[in-house]
């Protein structure tokens, strides 16, 4: 119950809830990037120059939060990649909002992907939990980079069954994120049936380097996390109409 009531006041360190990062910090950086814009809208009073202004600090505190994580060894959890989350969130908000890109053109696309693989064999991971990576321009243009070739195939087949599969896991992202470490957890129980054994601590899937036990748990942790939420709001409306009707 403890772990519970800190996780639902962004302060939960509980392992089952690790995931859970990606809920705080999205959430504290789109609350720090809007008090960032009001201040800047209060002082700045030319709109044209607004917008670089904006840029300019967010850049500097994202700078500021990868040297201190990286030079001096400094990383407030959940606060130095915030301010790191804040600087993404506002590239993605260029890029679509301002640049109007539209992410279709092949040849971009080609380009971005190889830029992004070349980025992330020479530079290695980003570790945004922790907020390790090398430097802020090679984390804006893996990211930028990635993001081209992800909305671009993103766009060819939202039309597809594996397009709609895609989306209904997007809709209940929030759920897979918070369950599917226990889907792990059960994975690895039913592997324990068949004679395979994984390690049931393990906060990551405990699939090695086995390509089959990867797939085995990314689908499913998936399908539990969407199993268990379906279920849940079956019983749910249950007891909601049972109500209404007494």
């Amino acid at each position: 119950m403890k772990e519970l009531l800190l996780a639902v006041c962004l302060a939960g360190r509980e392992p089952i809830l690790g995931a859970m990062w990606f809920v705080y910090v999205p959430f504290m950086a789109l609350c720090g990037l809007s008090i960032i814009s009001w201040i800047v809208n209060r002082i700045i009073k030319r709109n044209e120059n607004k917008e670089w202004v904006r840029c300019f600090v967010l850049l500097c505190l994202c700078i500021i939060s990868c040297a201190l994580t990286n030079l001096f060894d400094f990383t407030i959890p959940r606060f130095n990649n915030t301010i790191t989350a804040m600087w993404l969130i506002y590239c993605g908000y260029i890029l679509k909002n301002r640049l109007k890109l539209q992410f279709c053109n092949k040849y971009v696309c080609v380009i971005s992907l190889f830029a992004a693989y070349h980025i992330a064999i020479i530079s290695g991971g980003v570790s945004l939990n922790s907020n390790k990576y090398n430097d802020v321009l090679t984390l804006t243009i893996s990211s930028v980079m990635a993001l081209y070739v992800i909305c671009y195939f993103s766009k060819k087949i939202e039309n597809s069954h594996i397009g709609h599969l895609l989306s209904k896991c997007g809709k209940d992202s929030f759920y897979i994120m918070g369950l599917h470490f226990l889907g792990f957890k059960i994975g690895s129980c039913i592997l324990s049936l068949f004679g395979v054994n994984t390690d049931l601590a393990s906060l990551t899937a405990p699939a090695g380097e086995s390509l089959l036990l990867l797939i085995y748990y990314w689908i499913f942790a998936v399908a539990f996390s969407l199993a268990f939420m379906t279920l849940f709001r079956k019983v749910k409306n249950v007891f909601i109409c049972r109500k209404s009707n007494n």
